[in-house]
């Protein structure tokens, strides 16, 4: 094996190493970012190696007004998919929480005991941006949200 796939596939198994130790450390948030950077990092670079000839190949063709209109659709998208989504279950489940002043923050959801079902869910659920704005708009964007998941 190559040795620098052997360091991102290091960096794949040290990554799921600290979020699966996530639960028992003394700072849930600081182990959730940074096993999730680790990982996910690692990933991106392993299948960009794999994937060399395809990568160079959209390198070539798209241009910079291309992957800005890209990058606003997608933000715009996750952005009214959140929000039309909790408009449904608003609507299925009544008002269940009220924004009072406009908010965005970097959140995680703790998930006890290590299991390699805690890893699956800080994997893919942790770390979050969540935003809010009244009366009561909410949305949050994790990993499970992004389209390679």
């Amino acid at each position: 094996m190559e040795k620098s796939i052997l360091y991102q596939v290091m960096g794949i198994v040290l990554g799921m190493l600290i979020l699966w130790i996530t639960p028992d450390s003394p700072s849930y948030f600081a182990y959730v970012i940074v096993g999730n950077l680790i990982f996910w990092s690692s990933l991106l670079v392993l299948t960009f190696k794999f994937l060399k000839p395809e990568v160079s190949l959209i390198r070539s063709k798209i241009s910079t007004l291309t992957l800005s209109i890209f990058t606003g659709y997608l933000a715009l998208h996750y952005f009214v998919y959140s929000i039309a989504l909790e408009k449904l279950l608003t609507g299925i489940y009544g008002v269940l929480f009220h924004v009072s002043s406009p908010f965005i923050a970097m959140t995680y959801s703790p998930f006890y005991p290590s299991s390699p079902l805690t890893l699956f869910y800080n994997i893919i659920l942790n770390p979050a941006i969540v935003g809010g704005f009244p009366p009561n708009y909410y949305f949050e964007l994790s990993f499970m949200h992004y389209p390679w998941v």
